[in-house]
């Protein structure tokens, strides 16, 4: 198989998972119910995985991924539109600090490179 064949293979496999982690965020945001499915089968797949490991299972998982749910929506429903601006706003922010950090950064290293030159 060639490299393109594989990087085919990879991106068409990373955009499977995207698809099912949209689905999955999208039905726990719409219904408290399919939260609770979601929950129950990351119970029952996290006990066997422990179970595997001769660990002791975890308990009521599915009701804390229902109260994560709950405490989610409610800091989304109060703090949406600053959250929403903040993320707008932080990459272009963090990206113009990275790139002012590494311009200086070079600076500084040309300027002892150069002293030491002499």
């Amino acid at each position: 198989m060639t490299d393109l064949g594989v990087l085919a293979v990879i991106a068409a496999i990373a955009g499977i998972i995207l698809g099912v982690v949209l689905v999955v965020l999208i039905g726990a945001v719409r219904s408290e119910a399919f939260t609770r499915r979601v929950g129950t089968w990351l119970e029952s797949g996290t006990n066997w995985a422990l179970g595997k490991l001769k660990k002791d299972p975890v308990e009521d998982l599915a009701t804390q991924v229902v109260a994560f749910r709950d405490d989610s929506l409610e800091v989304a429903r109060k703090n949406g539109g600053w959250a929403f601006l903040a993320s707008a706003l932080g990459k272009p922010v963090a990206d113009s600090a990275t790139r002012r950090i590494c311009l200086v950064k070079s600076c500084l290293l040309r300027s002892r490179t150069s002293r030491s030159v002499r």
